[in-house]
C-alpha cells in the first residue's frame, strides 16, 4: 500500500516535539512512501516544483537522490551509485568506464589524497586526512556516463538560448564523491554502507562510507544542486548545537575524525552551546590550515602510506548555515525536519524502509546550496554572493575538513561550494565542474566559456547583433539566456571578456 505522508509527518512532528517545525516551510503531503524510500530515477529530473521551488523542495530533492543512490541496484550485488553502466569511475585521461555490472574497481576507483594539480582533488584542498585512529580517508569519484562524451569532445549536447553552457533534461549530469573510512577489527561495521576493497601495499581492507556529495544539474538549475551527506559520528559542530528533532549524540567510541586525546576532551564538553574551539583548545588541533596539512605521503615503491597523526576536525557552521545569512533560521529548520522525518529513530527509514536502507539511519543530509537567479543583481561586484540559496558555508567534514569557512561570511567566494565550484558569471556552468574544467580531454577553451553580461536581449535577432559586440569577433559561441526579463541578460562567450 502506497502510504501519504501527511499524517506521517504531522505525528513525526509531535513525536519529536520539533520546535523548528514552526518555521519550516515543507510540504509533504502529496509525496509518497516509495517517493521517498525508492524514487523513480524519472522523476528526478528535476527540483519540485520547478521554478515556484521553495528552500524546503532542494532539500527533499537532495534526501530523494540520496535514497534512489542507496538502493540496490536493478541487477548485481550493488547499489545504485556504483552502478559502473551508469556511473563510471572516474579515468580523466580516456573516460573510460568499468566494465559495466561490476562494483568499484579497487585500484583505480578508491585513492587518498593528492596534489590539487594535475588532478581533480580529492580533498578540497588537496590535503591527507587522517581519522581518529591515524588511518588516511579514501576517497572516490564517479559522474554520469553521458559526461564521457562531454570530455571527448568538449562540446554541449543539445545546447541552444534556453541552455547554454551545459546539457540538461535527457542529458542531466550527476557528479558523485564518496569519503570513506577504514573500519579496525572491532569497529560497529553495521552502522556503515561498507566496501571491502584490495587497497594498494594493504590488501584486503574494509572500508566503511562516511561522506557522500551528491552534484546534479537540471533544466532549471544548470549550475547545478549541490548536497551533502555525513556520517553521524563524523565530526562534532565547533559550538555544539544538538539541534531539533534529529540530533547527533556523543559516539560511545569518539568522533571518526578526531583524535584520540581530543575524543576525551569532547566527551567531557559535549553539552548544546558549548564552544568546543576553546573548551578544548589544548588537547585538540582544530581544523589545521590548508598550508599545516600535508598531502599524502607515499614509501619507496609509490604505495599511499596510510599510517598518520589523527586529525581534530569539526564543523564550522550547523548544517552549512552561517547565523548571518538571510533564511538562516527557515534553512535550518528544513533540514532538521526532513533528517528527523527520514533517519530520525522513529522515521521513515526506520519503520518503512527495507532491510537495505536501515543503514541510512546513520547518515544525515548536512544541506545543500544552488542559486536563485530571481535574485539576480546585475550591478553586484560579485553577482553570485546576490543569488546564493540554501546553505551558504556547506562544508562536509570528511571532505572540505581543511577548507571550511572559518567566520561567517556572506561573500560568496570566501565560503560554500561555489567558492571552488563557480566563475565569473552565475550561469558559467561548465566551470562549476571539476571534472570538465580539469580533464585532458576537455576542450582546451572549455575552461575560458563565459557567459558575459549584456543587458536586456528580447529576442534571437537582438541576439544576433548584441552578442558579437559584447563577445568580440568570432567569439560568440551562439548562445544567450536572459536571467531577469527585461533587465539583464547574458551572452555565450568561448572566452572570457569584461568580467
Amino acid at each position: 500500500m502506497r502510504l501519504l505522508l501527511a499524517g506521517l509527518a504531522f505525528g513525526l512532528a509531535g513525536l519529536f516535539s520539533d520546535p523548528a517545525a514552526a518555521q519550516n516551510n515543507c510540504d509533504v503531503s502529496a509525496i509518497t512512501q516509495s517517493d521517498w524510500l525508492s524514487p523513480d530515477p524519472t522523476t528526478l529530473a528535476e527540483v519540485p516544483n520547478g521554478a515556484s521551488a521553495n528552500n524546503c523542495d532542494f532539500h527533499i530533492y537532495s534526501w530523494r537522490w540520496f535514497t534512489y543512490l542507496m538502493n540496490p541496484a536493478a541487477s548485481g550485488d550493488m547499489r545504485n551509485f556504483e552502478n559502473r553502466a551508469v556511473h563510471p569511475v572516474v579515468d580523466l585521461d580516456t573516460c573510460t568506464s568499468v566494465q559495466a555490472g561490476t562494483k568499484v574497481d579497487a585500484e583505480r576507483g578508491f585513492i587518498a589524497s593528492l596534489p590539487k594539480q594535475p588532478d581533480i582533488p580529492d580533498q578540497a584542498s588537496g590535503n591527507a586526512l587522517y581519522d581518529k585512529n591515524g588511518n588516511i580517508v579514501f576517497y572516490n569519484r564517479t559522474f554520469s556516463v553521458n559526461e564521457c562524451g562531454i570530455l571527448a569532445d568538449g562540446q554541449f549536447p543539445d545546447a541552444g538560448a534556453d541552455n547554454p553552457n551545459f546539457p540538461t533534461g535527457k542529458d542531466q549530469v550527476v557528479e558523485l564523491k564518496t569519503a570513506w573510512q577504514v573500519l579496525p577489527d572491532g569497529a560497529d561495521a553495521g552502522s556503515y554502507y561498507t566496501q571491502t576493497v584490495s587497497l594498494e601495499g594493504e590488501g584486503d581492507t574494509l572500508l566503511g562510507l562516511i561522506g557522500f556529495h551528491i552534484v546534479v544539474n537540471t533544466a532549471i538549475h544548470p549550475e547545478f544542486v549541490w548536497a551533502t551527506f555525513e556520517h553521524v559520528n563524523n565530526s562534532p559542530n565547533c559550538t555544539v548545537n544538538q539541534g531539533q528533532g534529529f540530533t547527533r549524540p556523543q559516539p560511545a567510541d569518539g568522533w571518526n575524525l578526531v583524535g584520540q586525546s581530543c575524543n576525551a576532551c569532547v566527551a567531557q564538553n559535549y553539552t548544546d552551546g558549548t564552544d568546543l574551539l576553546s573548551a578544548c583548545s589544548s588537547e585538540c588541533s582544530w581544523n589545521p590550515s590548508n598550508d599545516d596539512q600535508p598531502a599524502a605521503q607515499y614509501d619507496s615503491e609509490g604505495n599511499t602510506i596510510i599510517q598518520g597523526t589523527a586529525n581534530d576536525i569539526c564543523l564550522v557552521e550547523y548544517l552549512g548555515t552561517p547565523s548571518d545569512q538571510s533564511g538562516a533560521a527557515t534553512n535550518i529548520a528544513n533540514i532538521e525536519y526532513l533528517n528527523t522525518l527520514l533517519a530520525g529513530s522513529d522515521g521513515l527509514i526506520a519503520t518503512q524502509g527495507s532491510s537495505d536502507l536501515q543503514v541510512l539511519q546513520n547518515y544525515y543530509l548536512g544541506g545543500a546550496v544552488w542559486t536563485d537567479m530571481s535574485r539576480f543583481n546585475m550591478s553586484s561586484t560579485d553577482p553570485f554572493d546576490s543569488v546564493m540559496a540554501g546553505s551558504h558555508g556547506l562544508a562536509n567534514a570528511s571532505m572540505e575538513s581543511f577548507s571550511q569557512p572559518h567566520s561567517n561570511s556572506s561573500s560568496f567566494f570566501d565560503t560554500g561550494c561555489f567558492s571552488c565550484h563557480g566563475s565569473a558569471t552565475p550561469q558559467n556552468t561548465a566551470k562549476a565542474s571539476h571534472l570538465l574544467t580539469k580533464s585532458a580531454g576537455a576542450s582546451p577553451g572549455l575552461m575560458n566559456r563565459c557567459d558575459v553580461k549584456a543587458g536586456p536581449i528580447s529576442g534571437q535577432s537582438q541576439a544576433e547583433t548584441v552578442c558579437p559586440q559584447v563577445c568580440g569577433t568570432g567569439n560568440w559561441n551562439g548562445n544567450w539566456n536572459t536571467l531577469v526579463q527585461g533587465t539583464a541578460s547574458v551572452c555565450g562567450c568561448n572566452t572570457c571578456v569584461g568580467n
